[in-house]
């Protein structure tokens, strides 16, 4: 939950950003249609001052280059805001998992000792949760007229692979 208020404060604290630069790129870009026009009319009075001209043409310059620095600024904060968005989404699908998995009459999770081989595991929804996603990738398989597992060739690549275990 503490995350979730983390991001939930970036999400504002971005969207707060974004809502600036577009004010700022919008003053930039009145800016410079601005001074577009005044050197439009310098030039159209027909005496040509260079300095004004110079001067008139570095300033649409630079309107030029904060137009490009506010426009890469909201283009930055919005990717970040997609990110963080994308966050918050995994972490409630996360906590909806967990409370799906705690609402069940089961443990959410446990240490646990097998009972023929007196060897610990993980017990519970999530030892639950586990095993049956290493079902659905055929890393485990269920030996005959028994309750004993077996790790499959493709079992053991996936965990060395997943989680560094060799077994």
């Amino acid at each position: 939950m503490a995350g979730n208020g983390k991001i939930a404060r970036e999400i504002a604290d971005l969207q707060d950003k974004i809502e600036r630069l577009r004010g700022q790129r919008e003053q930039f870009a009145q800016r410079h249609v601005e001074a577009v026009a005044s050197r439009r009319e310098f030039l159209d009075r027909g005496t040509p001052d260079l300095k004004g001209l110079d001067s008139i043409s570095v300033r649409i310059s630079t309107l030029e280059q904060n137009l490009s620095a506010a426009d890469q600024m909201l283009e930055s904060a919005s990717a970040a805001l997609v990110n963080a968005k994308a966050r918050a989404e995994e972490e409630r699908g996360a906590r909806e998992r967990e409370q799906r998995a705690r609402a069940k009459r089961r443990v959410f999770c446990r240490p646990c000792v097998d009972w023929t081989e007196r060897r610990p595991h993980i017990g519970g929804a999530v030892g639950a949760a586990l095993a049956n996603r290493c079902f659905e990738l055929k890393w485990i398989d269920r030996m005959r007229d028994s309750r004993a597992l077996t790790i499959t060739p493709a079992g053991h690549r996936g965990l060395m692979e997943t989680f560094a275990l060799s077994i």
